[in-house]
């Protein structure tokens, strides 16, 4: 067991004061309003005395639990305890949070504290570099030669204790503030040396580094790989990926990354220790959508900028960073499009300024999401059912960047994802046939959407309602579309289609995220 710990009830005793639970609490609340990913082990060790994990995982329980996030479905097991096998061993209880409580609480959970109006604590103060002193000055026992990174590092310690807790998910000035923390680096590691050479003294620690730089940077440190700054970006082969443009390259600024994840603002290292070696959590495909969400916001826009924002999951977590860096100050006068009343009621929550095409048509760059990518950057889209005014706000933007997880790539459009069309209600049995038998779209079977619109599979008995009171029809294929171009050019020119979701020639640049780390293509 890992110190302090190897009394549960003593543990309990040392909880159960309130002091060392106001601080838990309040450092779960810090993180998680500034976007952490909260891992299963956020413990506050006091006065040397680590609070017993039990005990924790019960704490975070009670945390999540008072504060009705239930919804979320989580399984926190038997009596609030975590444990994976049933057993008494608390050790399986890091498999099953970092598993289940790690993933919903970096992505659902953050957003729904953000909601909540805290009675108890003032989280201003909670600033980066107060934090850093609490963790890394108040807690030395834990950083330094007898704590748990020695015990990682050295390959030493209790091979029964639970996964050692490596690198909390941080922002940028999170990990600018470690580097005024001199009791982190007076410890330098065994094997590799002192984290501030890999901070402080490289190019991750510029002002405008972007959040998956620093992660790289810190992770570096804690694996022991080698730091890849900007413009060295390893990325994979293009043949490694199906549907990748040949000579497809990274921009500058992106990386490759090995266990540092990226979470836009957020960079986690999702190293567990357990028996000296190194676990790395797969990244769930929210995850993935947060980060080029992020990361197209931060390359491409700037602020006096005109954009687009588009309308989908992934899409939202652009909406959501432009969001962030105008309330931060790091963009201003920045004018949106929205292409959907989601996106709208979006981006008004916010304060992002809004504007319509009438007022603002011409746009320096729009950011949006695609349900398919084919290798020429040919996407289907509308999914969300918003794909006609997608179509007509990103058809006036200089640059398209359009944002994707590697599981939208295709060889082909069509048997992945139907195509949705939008049509008017009036005669839309008669339009659905004639659909059916253009040339250019042979075999296809057009599907009326039901339910709610951004659904494509049936989720009520009434049409789907675009935003425009019109229909949706999804086209199915199970052989891809031999000319996107002309399959559109035959939806246009249809009576009693409005538009389609085939969006051919429009791509400027797609990033994409995957297990390899983010590529762009262009």
């Amino acid at each position: 067991m890992l110190p302090g710990s190897e009394s549960t009830a003593a543990a309990g005793a040392s909880c159960s004061s309130g002091v060392e639970i106001d601080q838990t609490e309040a450092l779960l609340q810090h993180l998680a309003m500034k976007g952490s990913i909260c891992f299963h082990h956020i413990a506050v060790w006091h006065q040397a005395s680590w609070m017993g994990v039990v005990d924790h995982h019960t704490l975070v329980y009670e945390y999540f639990s008072e504060r009705r996030l239930r919804s979320l479905k989580i399984d926190w097991g038997k009596d609030g305890f975590f444990f994976a096998d049933g057993s008494e061993d608390p050790c399986p209880a890091g498999d099953v949070l970092s598993r289940k409580m790690c993933r919903v609480t970096g992505m659902e959970v953050c957003q729904q504290l953000e909601r909540v109006t805290w009675k108890k604590y003032d989280l201003m103060k909670w600033n980066c570099q107060q934090f850093c002193r609490h963790m890394f000055e108040q807690v030395p026992e834990v950083y330094t030669g007898s704590g748990i990174f020695s015990r990682y590092f050295q390959d030493e310690g209790d091979r029964t204790s639970p996964p050692a807790p490596i690198f909390v998910g941080v922002a940028p000035s999170f990990i600018r503030a470690m580097c005024k923390c001199e009791t982190l680096f007076a410890y330098e590691n065994p094997k590799h040396g002192s984290i501030k050479p890999r901070l402080a003294n490289s190019p991750a620690m510029a002002p405008s580094t972007s959040s998956m730089v620093l992660g790289a940077a810190a992770t570096a440190w804690f694996t022991g790989l080698a730091f890849t700054a900007p413009g060295q970006v390893r990325t994979a082969p293009a043949q490694a990926r199906p549907g990748n443009v040949r000579g497809a390259r990274a921009q500058s600024g992106s990386t490759g990354f090995s266990g540092a994840t990226a979470l836009g603002g957020v960079c986690v290292t999702m190293a567990l220790a357990r028996g000296g070696k190194s676990m790395r959590k797969a990244l769930s495909q929210d995850e993935l959508k947060k980060m080029v969400g992020y990361k197209a916001v931060d390359d491409y826009v700037q602020s006096g900028t005109v954009i687009g924002l588009g309308t989908g999951s992934t899409a939202a977590f652009a909406v959501e960073r432009v969001g962030e860096k105008l309330k931060s100050g790091e963009l201003k006068d920045i004018i949106a499009i929205p292409t959907s009343i989601r996106t709208q009621e979006q981006a008004e929550s916010l304060g992002i300024p809004l504007a319509t095409l009438d007022t603002h048509s011409d746009l320096d760059v729009a950011i949006d999401g695609a349900d398919e990518v084919d290798p020429a950057l040919n996407l289907v889209k509308g999914g969300g059912g918003a794909l006609f005014r997608e179509k007509i706000v990103e058809m006036c933007a200089k640059k398209f960047i359009v944002i994707v997880d590697e599981s939208k790539l295709c060889d082909g459009l069509g048997p992945g994802f139907p195509v949705p069309v939008e049509i008017v209600p009036f005669c839309h049995e008669h339009t659905m046939r004639k659909i059916a038998s253009l040339p250019a779209l042979k075999g296809c079977e057009p599907v009326l959407r039901l339910g709610d619109v951004a659904n494509n599979q049936p989720d009520g008995d009434e049409p789907a309602v675009t935003d425009n009171g019109n229909y949706i029809v999804d086209l199915k294929f199970t052989s891809p579309i031999s000319d996107p171009v002309a399959a559109g050019e035959q939806l246009k020119a249809t009576v009693g289609v409005v538009d389609h979701g085939l969006f051919t020639s429009m791509t400027t640049a797609c990033i994409i995220a995957g297990k390899e780390g983010i590529i762009v293509k262009d």
